[in-house]
């Protein structure tokens, strides 16, 4: 899974001005992460054309940055989130960031933005989605 994040002074339209540029090219986002730092806002999508969301905010005068996002599943309350960072670490993969997408029978959906994506898998296996 790709996810787009798009950089951009804070304003009170902001967020009404990109997502209706995503709509107007027909991109659906599937997830959406925003937050304000030193009045810019980053936000962070997974829309289901990456390619075609990213041109139209680059040709908009949006600053965009791209990178890979793994799926996975874990068990509430069982720290598995702390089990599979280490696990990550030791094998040198970083995790750039990651937000919850949902909940569902007792297991919480996250999205974990990683710089290498196919090893990221391969460790998790038993986790990802």
């Amino acid at each position: 899974m790709h996810t787009i994040t798009v950089i951009f002074e804070d304003t009170i339209s902001a967020l009404t001005e990109v997502t209706s540029l995503l709509g107007s090219k027909k991109v659906n986002i599937d997830s959406v992460l925003a937050s304000s730092v030193s009045g810019q806002t980053v936000l962070t999508l997974s829309v289901d054309k990456h390619q075609l969301a990213k041109s139209a905010l680059i040709a908009n005068g949006y600053k965009v940055l791209e990178s890979e996002a793994i799926l996975v599943r874990l068990d509430e309350g069982n720290s598995e989130l702390a089990a599979i960072s280490s696990k990550m670490a030791k094998a040198g993969i970083n995790i750039n960031g990651l937000h919850v997408v949902g909940r569902e029978g007792g297991c919480v959906l996250l999205a974990l933005r990683v710089d290498k994506a196919a090893a990221a898998k391969k460790l998790l296996k038993g986790y990802v989605l």
